[in-house]
């Protein structure tokens, strides 16, 4: 039997507020997420500094510190490998592969947070505080990253994390990500992998 044209149109707007949904449950899920995890970052950062402001607070508020970087490591791992699930359950859904970029995305943001905790906590372990400062961290951070590499015409660099010859390491907002083998990392990651050199003196030489 031949459908009718009302029939196809229900059907049609059936299917475009399916799409809806699914975009406003991935928003939930994603950038609801994201907001959680920056607004307990910015609470317990907060509550640190109090603590360092009493006697004899100083190392219990590193402890501290580094427990939540570990903690929160711990979550987005476990968010990523849920994100692999996700892109490959909607890779078999043609329907919905317009989602695969966001999906993408959220993964290379999580990542991103993975490597900046992570040397977060390499900076609690050395024990090195009286040579860098936080100050001294964050403005190595602003050093441009394009300074320390060859850019090719595309703008993008030779990926030094692999010692690739084509130019396939993007840099986006001072952060350097390889298209071939997925490596990622700050100003800092770049100039220790070059140098060869420990986060302490790769953050004095860059500020």
């Amino acid at each position: 039997m031949k459908k009718s044209g009302l029939f196809t149109v229900q059907n049609d707007m059936e299917h475009i507020s399916d799409v809806i949904l699914r975009q406003m449950w991935f928003d939930d899920l994603f950038f609801e997420q994201k907001k959680a995890w920056k607004d307990d970052f910015k609470n317990v950062e907060r509550e640190i500094r109090e603590w360092k402001k009493e006697e004899n607070m100083h190392e219990e508020a590193k402890k501290s510190k580094k427990r939540f970087y570990e903690a929160v490591i711990a979550e987005l791992e476990i968010a990523i490998e849920k994100n692999r699930e996700l892109y490959r359950e909607i890779s078999h859904d043609e329907n919905n592969h317009w989602m695969l970029p966001m999906v993408v995305n959220v993964s290379h943001d999580m990542k991103k947070r993975i490597i900046r905790y992570k040397t977060a906590i390499e900076y609690q372990n050395s024990n090195r505080d009286d040579l860098i400062t936080d100050d001294d961290i964050q403005k190595a951070k602003e050093y441009p990253i394009k300074q320390l590499l060859e850019i090719g015409r595309n703008g993008r660099a030779k990926c030094i994390f692999h010692s690739g010859e084509d130019f396939n390491l993007g840099i986006k907002n001072n952060f350097a990500h390889c298209f071939v083998c997925g490596e990622s990392g700050d100003v800092i990651k770049v100039y220790r992998t070059i140098h060869g050199c420990g986060f302490v003196e790769a953050v004095r030489a860059l500020s």
